[in-house]
């Protein structure tokens, strides 16, 4: 594992440095707190991360040889031929598997010497403001959760839960960026039919968002309460409420999470199944 004359911080390797894989390249280096190594076939599309001091490589094997710690940032379709690849120099460090539909079983069975976290964060990690939750494997140590944990934090908020609803935290919290930018769309979008200027309209949207949900968290309120501290009768909230229940919203909601996540549990399926097939091959 690397060390760089006095320097205790820990070696970070992120492995597929492609949307997710280069945030969190970006937030890691930028803290300060971390050394950074990121893998990517093309490198040139991510040279702008050199500026912050992350190490860009496009040799896997090499880069979790010199790291402490891995972060596998890869498409579903790679993870297994990529964390096979560096099976040997992830043996007794951490790896945190940010590959949606891999399980854990799957994980180990390729990298038995590893301790694998298998989390998922979303999107506003580049802004430290994801909700990541995590689950583990048997052998994971506690001293090392608490180092996945200290990365994770870096991103936002982290939850453990258990390994069985990470697919419905892949609808809810991986998709949900998708789902809250349509909304703030929709939002600006009113905004022009009324009047409003282009730059008004969106900001006044993503910004009315951003303080609802800080009212929420901030301040521990119900999303119910903060209605009612709105609303007044025969007002102008109550009436866009009526058009706003009258189009089902709610229930397209929680219809589209509830899909997001049987999807998933679909390429799960599908993978491991892919996965078994090989292993019986061979």
């Amino acid at each position: 594992m690397s060390t760089e004359g006095n320097d205790d911080r820990k070696t970070v390797a992120i492995i597929g440095a492609g949307q997710v894989g280069s945030a969190a390249a970006q937030v890691l280096a930028k803290s300060g707190r971390w050394r950074v190594i990121a893998t990517r076939r093309h490198i040139d599309t991510v040279n702008y991360l050199e500026r912050l001091g992350v190490r860009l490589s496009t040799n896997n094997k090499e880069a979790a040889k010199q790291a402490d710690v891995i972060i596998l940032a890869v498409k579903p379709n790679k993870a297994v031929a990529v964390l096979r690849e560096i099976a040997n120099e992830v043996s007794g460090k951490l790896v945190i598997s940010f590959v949606a539909a891999i399980t854990l079983d799957v994980l180990r069975s390729v990298a038995p010497k590893a301790e694998i976290i298998r989390a998922m964060p979303n999107i506003a990690l580049i802004v430290k403001e994801s909700f990541t939750a995590y689950s583990t494997s048997n052998n994971v140590r506690e001293e090392t959760k608490n180092l996945a944990e200290r990365i994770l934090a870096e991103f936002g908020e982290v939850a453990r839960v258990d390994e069985s609803l990470m697919d419905a935290v892949t609808g809810l919290s991986g998709s949900g960026p998708a789902y809250a930018a349509t909304f703030i769309e929709a939002l600006a979008y009113a905004g022009l039919k009324v009047g409003l200027s282009r730059d008004v309209a969106l900001r006044s949207a993503a910004r009315t968002l951003l303080g609802t949900a800080k009212l929420v968290l901030d301040l521990n309120l119900h999303p119910a309460r903060v209605k009612e501290m709105v609303i007044t009768p025969g007002g102008t909230t109550i009436e866009g409420i009526y058009h706003i229940e009258e189009s089902g919203i709610r229930s397209s909601v929680m219809r589209a999470v509830d899909a997001a996540s049987r999807r998933c549990k679909e390429i799960t399926s599908a993978l491991e199944e892919a996965f078994n097939r090989h292993k019986r091959g061979h």
